[in-house]
């Protein structure tokens, strides 16, 4: 199966749970995951070949990212085989600035254990993408080792890949609802180069937590009325009787 057809194909699964929120880190931007358009993001060493895919994303606020979430399957090149377990060396964890309408410079990236990243297994479902291939559905997540700062009112693109040696099983990043409708894929050849790349349909479903290093626009709201209050307070004690 050419791995770069999944991308109109249609996926059966049962729901998926919503994301497990984090005890200590707000959502700066997420999405919902859905049974169609999932995207290839795998690259093989030693075929030298593979996929990247891209994610946009604003913070209102400025913020510093501690926690990257992201929904996929893996899918292997023949039917009606099994569903295949996660094969991964490492990941690749990027944060890109935008380039008009595509990733542009590299601003933060690591590379990733696979010991590092949490993993749960959500199910199998069927790919239809000229047959019906078994795949395997995990939700990941991952503490970053150094955070990612954000400003406000800044796109951004997130990119997660998995590498191997081997591209048999692909990983592929689940298609989403929640964001503009549009994400990004790469083509990859020898040593991680960029061939070509191409906007296409879907939001991708990642989840970004972490801290606002300035109160949310509703919370400074909320404090002003608090403080207008308090003010009031003072004003009639100290009035003369």
């Amino acid at each position: 199966m050419n791995k770069f057809a999944i991308s109109a194909a249609a996926l059966a699964l049962a729901a998926l749970g919503a994301w497990t929120p984090s005890a200590s880190a707000a959502l700066i931007y997420g999405t919902s995951a859905i049974g169609a358009s999932p995207r290839t993001s795998d690259y093989g060493t030693v075929s030298g070949g593979g996929f990247r895919t891209f994610d946009n994303f604003t913070s209102a606020s400025g913020a510093s990212v501690e926690r990257v979430s992201w929904r996929g399957l893996w899918f292997g090149n023949t039917t009606p085989a099994p569903a295949p377990a996660p094969l991964v060396d490492t990941w690749e964890i990027a944060f890109h600035a935008s380039g008009g309408g595509a990733p542009g410079a590299v601003l933060w990236s690591q590379n990733i254990a696979p010991a590092s990243v949490g993993a749960t297994f959500a199910g199998t479902g069927v790919l239809n993408a000229g047959g019906s291939y078994n795949v395997s559905l995990y939700d990941y997540v991952l503490d970053l080792p150094a955070v990612f700062n954000l400003a406000a009112g800044t796109e951004y693109w997130i990119s997660v890949t998995a590498i191997a040696d081997d591209f048999n099983p692909a990983f592929a990043i689940l298609g989403a609802t929640g964001g503009d409708d549009a994400s990004y894929q790469q083509t990859l050849g020898a040593g991680m180069a960029v061939v070509s790349g191409q906007s296409v349909a879907r939001d991708r479903a990642f989840r970004i937590e972490g801290t606002f290093t300035v109160p949310e626009p509703g919370t400074l709201a909320l404090g002003g009325i608090a403080l207008a209050a308090l003010a009031g307070l003072r004003g009639r004690r100290t009035s003369p009787r």
